[in-house]
């Protein structure tokens, strides 16, 4: 393990990795744990769990069951996340934001993902002060641009769209002006 760990470091590899005996057999999601945490983290992580969900719909392997879970944890986060983040005690705000964050794990377990998460993983092991959800939230847009202009799953993103509050999108555009709407609300959208 030393050797392994050693070579990562040198090579700024961020590695996942999996054990069935890392499963947990039980999870405890309590919102009044989360008051304290900062606004900025709150949305840093808010994006990382939203981001989760996009993937699963935009993953080959979506399924009956991923994409009702995908979203009505997406409608979730895009409703509650600007709340949580403008009022870290809003209670309501963190559950449902806490709901969308534990559902991502499901999401994932029964469909793949896409490439989103890894290439991020790229950028904070080569700069270990970039927060995992601000470099998720810093290739967001251009992410999702590149799948709507090679029209990959273009319906998905128009469920997504409507998930996030655009009830009458028609086309695959929608979900990038929905995503820059909830940065703008979380505070998030002009990071460099």
């Amino acid at each position: 393990m030393v050797l392994a760990s050693s070579r990562i470091w040198k090579t700024h590899e961020k590695i996942g990795f999996g054990n069935p005996s890392l499963t947990p057999v039980i999870s405890i999601v309590d919102p009044k744990l989360m008051l304290s945490v900062p606004a900025k983290y709150t949305a840093y992580q808010g994006f990382d769990a939203l981001f989760h969900h996009t993937e699963v719909m935009m993953s080959k392997g979506i399924n009956l069951l991923s994409e009702a879970i995908a979203l009505s944890a997406i409608k979730s986060i895009a409703e509650y996340l600007p709340r949580a983040v403008r009022n870290g005690q809003d209670l309501e705000a963190r559950e449902h934001v806490a709901y969308g964050s534990t559902m991502a794990g499901i999401t994932m377990q029964l469909t793949s993902t896409t490439a989103q998460h890894s290439m991020e993983h790229a950028m904070s092991a080569y700069h270990p002060s970039l927060p995992h959800g601000a470099g998720l939230i810093l290739i967001s847009k251009a992410f999702a641009e590149f799948f709507i202009e090679k029209k990959a799953c273009d319906q998905q993103f128009i469920k997504m769209a409507q998930a996030m509050g655009i009830e009458n999108a028609k086309k695959p555009e929608d979900f990038i002006t929905a995503l820059i709407q909830l940065q703008e609300a979380c505070g998030v959208a002009d990071l460099k």
